[in-house]
């Protein structure tokens, strides 16, 4: 969340603000975006775009054409980039305030406000010149959740993770009724979407995003699988190095989903079960799948799980889910699953 404050601590006049909602849904304290974004003077009405990357706001301190006018900074690395004036005819001596892009970054919006006697306030649009566009865009994508047995629509938790640094990007509730939710990608980039719900085994997705044009928008719907003995699902975002069974970095959101679930279901006991396409010689694959099997278990005891909820095994190249007649199906027998063997009362 952006805003507005002349709090203490500031740089002096109206400064722009961010904070954020914590594991806890509560919000942390505001920091102050820094001396590069605020002056002595006023800044006003921020506008993050939904890449959460550019941010967009009206300014009487930094270098202008007189009142308010609109600026661009992108964050890189955690740093503001030098605000750019949008220049002239979008600002002038007259105050522009409240701009929105839209999550193709060609389309912007905004208000001029001008004082004649009294106060006027007109809304423009046009087209944002390129040298102004956001880097990334982004797009919506959305779908239902309902359960997989009988088909009815489910509230449940829809978290979207970013899997190159495991950060939380959104968290939301799919609609009470209709089971609908949506989510916003930016491209570039590599997601891991969960959707929780108690008494159900959650659903994972990847999802990459290499440019707008080539992505389907088609819509991603959720089916949730009761808890119940027998009941089994892949983990489709554990990433192991090349031809070993070193979990890579981009597998922490889904060991921590996987950790939640069983803190969450203290009185289910389940095994890891690891596979392997067909290259490779059997006692080979079977050795590899076992030891990557172990390596999530290992990451679990290490977060406390007991292990007396907890096998693995490793079946090596074998109960296929596809062909292993291409490179993308080989890459999808080669997986974890689990399987809730017991549930006591």
């Amino acid at each position: 969340l952006y805003f507005v404050s002349d709090r203490p601590g500031g740089k002096g006049g109206k400064d722009i603000w961010k904070t954020y909602k914590d594991e806890n849904n509560q919000w942390v304290s505001p920091v102050n975006l820094g001396a590069i974004i605020n002056t002595p003077y006023d800044e006003i009405s921020p506008f993050i775009h939904v890449n959460g990357e550019s941010l967009y706001f009206s300014s009487k301190g930094h270098a202008g054409m007189g009142g308010y006018d609109i600026f661009m900074s992108e964050l890189s690395e955690e740093k503001w980039s030098t605000p750019r004036n949008m220049g002239y005819p979008l600002n002038d001596h007259n105050d522009q305030v409240s701009l929105y892009i839209t999550s193709d970054g060609l389309k912007g919006y905004y208000t001029m406000e001008r004082h004649e006697g009294s106060w006027t306030s007109i809304l423009h649009s046009f087209d944002v010149p390129k040298e102004f566009r956001i880097k990334k865009r982004s797009v919506f994508t959305a779908g239902h959740v309902k359960d997989k047995e009988t088909g009815k629509f489910l509230d449940a938790d829809v978290k979207l993770y970013d899997q190159s640094n495991s950060q939380l990007i959104s968290k939301l509730k799919s609609d009470v009724v209709t089971g609908e939710y949506t989510v916003v990608l930016t491209e570039g980039n590599e997601y891991g979407l969960y959707v929780e719900r108690k008494g159900y085994l959650f659903a994972d997705f990847s999802i990459k995003v290499d440019k707008i044009e080539d992505f389907d928008k088609g819509e991603l719907e959720v089916e949730l699988q009761p808890i119940k003995e027998g009941a089994s699902m892949i983990l489709h975002n554990l990433y192991f190095e090349f031809d070993s069974y070193e979990l890579k970095k981009e597998s922490y959101s889904e060991l921590e989903t996987v950790f939640e679930f069983l803190k969450a279901n203290r009185n289910i006991t389940i095994e890891i079960q690891g596979y392997t396409d067909s290259k490779g010689e059997t006692a080979y694959n079977l050795e590899l799948s076992k030891n990557r099997a172990e390596a999530v278990y290992n990451y679990l005891v290490s977060r406390k799980v007991p292990p007396i909820m907890l096998s693995f095994k490793g079946y090596g190249a074998s109960n296929f889910i596809t062909s292993n007649d291409t490179a993308e199906n080989q890459a999808k027998n080669r997986r974890i699953e689990f399987k809730i063997s017991k549930i006591t009362n």
